[in-house]
Parts: C-alpha cells; structure tokens; sequence
C-alpha cells in the first residue's frame, strides 16, 4: 500500500460532548496514520469547544463551527477543506475499531471500480450493551450492486463508510434541506449505485450507538424516505434512474400502509 495516501476524517457534532472525545480518540487510534480529522460543530450550545480544545491546541484535530445548518451541510463543508484522497464519515456518538482505516484503504486501492467500502457495524445501546434490533435493522454487508437491496432500507451506517473524494465531490455531497437531515447518508447511497459497485467488509468494523425511537419518530420516517425517492425521482435525468427510484417510492408506500401509518403524502 502506498503510505502517502491520506484519508480525511470527518466528524459532524451538535452538542456531542459526552461522546465526541471517544469518536476523535478511536480515529487517533487507528493503525493507519495517515488522517487528517476535521470536526465541524453545527452550532452546539454544550460544553463540545471545550471539551476538544486540547486536540485543537496540539494540531490533532481541524476544528470549525458553524451555525446550526444540520449534518448534511455540516460534512459537505468538512469535504470542501479535506485534503485527503479518500473521505471517512464518523458520527460524534459512534467509534471505530482500530484497524478499520486500514482494512477499508487496503482494498480500495486494490479494487479501483469500488466507489466506496463499508463494513458490518456492532450496535450497542445507551448503557453500552449489545443491541439486538426487533426487526431486520438491514441487511448482511454484500459487495458489489447494492441497488436492490438499498431499495427496501438504508443497508449501510455511515460510520462505515469511506470513499474517494473525488467520488463524493461528484455525486455533489449531502442534500442540506433540514427536512432530509436524517437521510442524507441514504440519499447519498441511492446517487451512488449509479456511479459504481460497493465494497463490503462482513465484520463489524464500526460501533454504532442506538438511541430510543419513538412511534411518532417511526411515522415521520417513513414519510421523510417518500420524499426522498420522490425528490431524486424529480432530479433523475435518464429513464433508468426515474424507474429505480419510482419502485423505491412504491417499496416504501407499501412499507407504510403496513405499518398502520396514516398516509401523508
């Protein structure tokens, strides 16, 4: 591998501070050394600034703060400053294994037709235990066409993923509208599948903290994810895409209506 490769790491925090310190120290910690660690805080009103004026001090970290504008904006303006041939995202309040970089890097510059590696994620709850989702949460990591199985959910955690930078600069980054904040990474994937096949490591490379949702939460989900494949349906330019994402919107109705949900849209 070529150790001149650099990876940008990019942390979007709003008012992370019990979290943001074990998100920066498991990046610090990777075997691959080669990352540069941008933290933009969307506007946080806690104790974040504080909390990483250390890392900001020794040079460990590029600290920028910004009105509240949502991750989305958040991380498209970490990826504007990086430097780094590929792009890493990490949420404040999830952490990596150390040998996570180096793995994804590996095989990426391997397999150039990849436009993007993630991996299987270990999901623990707010008391720092296993969490075992009631329900499929997704599906098996899986390399190669991730099309069909992005149509019925999200498969992929955004702590997972790295990607070329030039590959995110070309799908134009993450949607910004505060509405589609939640679902940004998933917009992201949809745009992607065009562009290339994924790469997918099966082992949980990641740690992904599960916060409580509720009911009400559940319902406004699924009525954000028709706008989304109603939105890209709207910006697709070839036939292709327009039906992809007109049978992702007709997957999700049905997912919808089965719930129990009011329809809304």
């Amino acid at each position: 591998m070529n150790h001149d490769t650099t990876v940008t790491a990019v942390i979007a925090t709003y008012n992370s501070a019990p979290t943001i310190i074990q998100s920066v120290e498991s990046v610090l910690n990777q075997t691959f050394k080669q990352i540069e660690i941008i933290v933009v805080d969307d506007g946080s009103t806690d104790t974040t600034r504080a909390i990483l004026e250390p890392y900001i001090a020794q040079k460990k970290i590029v600290y920028l703060w910004q009105e509240n504008k949502g991750c989305g904006a958040a991380r498209n303006r970490a990826v504007q400053l990086a430097h780094g041939e590929f792009v890493a995202f990490l949420d404040a309040d999830d952490y990596w294994h150390p040998e996570k970089i180096e793995k994804q890097i590996i095989l990426l510059k391997k397999y150039r037709k990849y436009v993007l590696c993630y991996t299987d994620t270990y999901l623990f709850d707010e008391h720092h235990t296993p969490y075992v989702p009631p329900h499929a949460w997704c599906n098996r990591p899986r390399s190669g066409n991730n099309s069909l199985s992005l149509l019925s959910q999200n498969i992929l955690t955004l702590s997972s993923v790295v990607m070329p930078t030039a590959v995110f600069r070309k799908l134009h980054g993450f949607v910004e509208e505060h509405k589609a904040m939640m679902f940004a990474d998933y917009d992201l994937w949809l745009r992607a599948v065009f562009v290339g096949p994924f790469y997918a490591i099966e082992e949980p490379l990641v740690f992904y903290r599960v916060h409580p949702q509720s009911s009400e939460k559940i319902k406004s989900n699924f009525f954000e994810i028709l706008q989304l494949f109603k939105r890209e349906f709207r910006q697709s330019k070839t036939i292709k895409e327009k039906i992809y994402y007109a049978v992702g919107y007709s997957i999700t109705w049905i997912k919808y209506t089965r719930a129990g949900l009011i329809a809304r849209a």
